[in-house]
């Protein structure tokens, strides 16, 4: 429906009608994205754990200096504070 029809049909039953139906489009999308939403904060839930777990894990591991079995004399730092705060957002 645009500006055409509204002009065209104003004042008449048709008017109405395509009023209503847009209406109701419009009941269906909000239904159908309120159904999405609840659909996510659902897997959010399921998925939230999960990402607490390991940002605990890798938050213990920030720091830490290790070496490769095969180089040993060789180490290193693990920094972990990127993926961190990128869980940090993501919860």
């Amino acid at each position: 429906m645009d500006i055409k029809d509204i002009i065209k049909y104003a004042g008449t039953d048709v008017l109405e009608d395509m009023i209503a139906d847009e209406a109701d489009d419009i009941g269906q999308h909000f239904a159908a994205a309120r159904g999405e939403i609840k659909r996510l904060q659902k897997e959010n839930e399921r998925m939230r754990p999960a990402l607490e777990a390991a940002r605990h894990e890798l938050t213990t591991l920030h720091g830490l200096t290790v070496c490769d079995a095969a180089a040993p004399s060789e180490t290193w730092t693990i920094d972990t504070s990127e993926i961190v705060r990128a869980i940090d957002e993501a919860i």
